[in-house]
């Protein structure tokens, strides 16, 4: 795996730390529930890049569900407008990936060898998942420094 994709993926992960630990949280657990499924599903035939890659194709549903929880506390903290449409804008670019990214783990999950970072569907799925994560650490960023929310 290129160093950059796992920066992107480390400063996410670190980004959301710092910006809201009990939204990593919540990532993580569905994470872990991801892994869980994986191995029920291949058993003793688990790799991990198998799970690596269900994991990224699938973390999209744990970051709609942030944005669908946002607009709640944005309406909780009467925020401005403007906020609203950017968590719809990004709910929807998040979902778009999300299919996307669905549509993408075919390609990945049918070759005889799944790898971590080596074909180019592989890389278009780690890609897709460290893009969304960056998002969802701009958006909490902007929230929490922007406007002073905590989410």
């Amino acid at each position: 795996m290129k160093p950059k994709y796992i920066a992107m993926l480390l400063g996410g992960g670190a980004g959301l730390y710092f910006l809201s630990s009990k939204l990593l949280m919540v990532i993580s657990l569905f994470v872990v529930g991801t892994i869980i499924a994986s191995g029920i599903e291949k058993g003793r035939a688990l790799k991990a890049s198998y799970a690596f890659h269900k994991c990224c194709s699938a973390v999209e549903w744990a970051l709609m569900s942030f944005y669908l929880f946002a607009f709640e506390t944005l309406a909780s903290r009467k925020a401005e407008g403007r906020l609203y449409y950017l968590a719809g804008a990004l709910l929807l670019t998040t979902l778009a990936i999300y299919v996307f990214a669905t549509a993408n783990i075919e390609a990945v999950l049918t070759g005889t060898d799944v790898k971590l970072h080596e074909t180019h569907a592989e890389k278009l799925n780690v890609f897709c998942a460290a893009f969304s994560i960056m998002l969802l650490v701009a958006f909490v960023a902007y929230l929490r420094f922007g406007w002073g929310m905590a989410i």
